[in-house]
């Protein structure tokens, strides 16, 4: 899938962007340090999950992605933490996920997007988490049931396991469905990334 080499040359370009010009300034950001450390390593490894059938590995690095570059934005740009060190940051975080800010993350996206396109970032960040979520865990309530679900719907409804079962990691005509949700949930994760660096841009070094 050229998209994931597209998405991680996309993380570079957001890097550079982050980056270029505000070394001084951005001393403290989250996000550059989560897009070095973090999500672009991540992003080198959803190629070669693929080439291993690992498509459960590949949801579990683009959540981890999703959620780094979300939990990063919201430290430098909401009022309760943006004033805090790095470190403080990072400490604050780890008390946190993603779905546990999305509420309120809604009123600080406000200072930068019409209110309707606030709640459809939110609604989006559930929407995919939980997609992504669904085939991380071996039991999971939303999108596929998790792992072992997910199995046992293509054993009984096909005949056939998927190339993340035990069988050797080759892909067939019916893994496409797979893969085509995973390339969904890749656009919905760009998409939104996309909102959430623009906002970053416009808020993160206000006074």
């Amino acid at each position: 899938m050229k998209e994931l080499k597209g998405f991680s040359d996309h993380l570079s370009d957001i890097f550079e962007k982050v980056t270029l010009g505000r070394r001084g300034a951005a001393n403290e950001s989250c996000l550059s340090r989560v897009l070095l450390l973090v999500a672009l390593p991540q992003a080198s490894f959803l190629w070669p999950c693929l080439l291993l059938g690992g498509i459960p590995n590949a949801y579990y690095t683009l959540r981890t992605i999703l959620e780094a570059i979300g939990l990063a934005v919201y430290a430098d740009i909401a009022e309760e933490y943006r004033s805090l060190s790095l470190n403080s940051k990072i400490e604050e975080l780890r008390e946190t996920s993603l779905l546990k800010i999305t509420s309120a993350l809604s009123p600080v996206l406000k200072k930068v997007y019409p209110e309707e396109v606030c709640e459809e970032i939110v609604e989006s960040i559930r929407e995919v988490y939980g997609e992504l979520s669904s085939l991380v865990h071996p039991f999971a309530i939303a999108g596929l049931g998790g792992i072992l679900k997910a199995n046992l719907q293509a054993l009984r409804g096909e005949g056939r396991l998927p190339p993340y079962g035990p069988r050797p990691p080759l892909y067939e005509e019916g893994d496409l469905k797979d893969l085509k949700r995973l390339y969904d949930c890749l656009m919905k994760v760009k998409e939104i990334i996309n909102y959430l660096i623009e906002a970053w841009s416009k808020l993160s070094l206000e006074a």
